[in-house]
């Protein structure tokens, strides 16, 4: 199954469960947002970020600028583990990896959890590849 038929089933089965009161105002969020042109002002393919340092689930910092000394870098940012949608994002780039390694670039997920929870997200989802911790979402 593609993360498109994926995202469609779980959005399909999350609103069959969830009370008619919830789902409307879910709705008028994402209008809101829709209206508010935020997406047309966020970074997307091939746009250029500052340089930033985060950490990983261990600890260990990781500078942007010494990923892309060695070619470009896939930056993806998701909300956290307890997410589906992202979960199954996140499934899908372990997936799409060796494709992303063999152009010779560099996955990078972010995400504003801790580091505790980055690294049982993880586990999880079988990531193996860089995930950072940007807690209060100072680079997102």
């Amino acid at each position: 199954m593609s993360l498109t038929e994926e995202l469609t089933d779980l959005r399909q089965r999350g609103a069959e469960s969830m009370p008619t009161r919830l789902k409307n105002a879910l709705t008028d969020e994402i209008e809101d947002l829709t209206r508010s042109g935020v997406a047309d002002r966020s970074r997307g393919v091939g746009d250029l970020v500052a340089d930033f340092q985060l950490l990983d689930a261990l600890g260990r910092s990781h500078l942007l600028s010494n990923y892309l000394a060695n070619g470009p870098v896939v930056l993806s940012f998701y909300r956290g583990g307890w997410c589906p949608f992202c979960t199954a994002e996140m499934k899908a780039l372990e997936r799409a990896l060796p494709a992303i390694t063999n152009l010779g670039a560099v996955l990078v997920a972010i995400s504003p959890q801790s580091p505790d929870c980055t690294e049982e997200t993880c586990v999880d989802t079988g990531a193996d590849f860089v995930v950072l911790s940007d807690t209060g979402n100072r680079v997102a």
